[in-house]
């Protein structure tokens, strides 16, 4: 919610956390893709990206993936075949965002 609140005052929105609890769409950022660079660090196999926005000072760290502390818990669960099917919804959230960050890297200007 505090780094919220940051691009909250960059953009002039308000009770953007409250909107997107509420599951609405909300626009953060809004500019060129020419204005925009990232790095995709080595840990997040382009799972994920670090963004530098033109005449934005802070980093804006991305993920294109569900994090890890925002899934149900399964491992949790004393059955194994529960367990496995965690496991393949895992991978495939991992391949769809690895997937992801390659075509956003693609459309970045160099």
């Amino acid at each position: 919610k505090k780094r919220l609140q940051k691009f909250e005052a960059f953009k002039q929105l308000s009770n953007s956390f409250e909107k997107l609890r509420n599951e609405e769409v909300i626009e953060i950022i809004n500019t060129p893709l020419s204005k925009i660079s990232a790095k995709f660090p080595w840990y997040s196999m382009y799972g994920g990206a670090n963004l530098n926005i033109e005449g934005f000072e802070q980093k804006v760290q991305l993920s294109f993936m569900q994090p890890q502390n925002t899934k149900f818990p399964y491992h949790k669960l004393d059955n194994s075949l529960v367990q496995l099917m965690a496991l393949n919804e895992t991978a495939k959230d991992m391949k769809n965002g690895r997937l992801f960050g390659k075509k956003f890297e693609g459309l970045l200007v160099k």
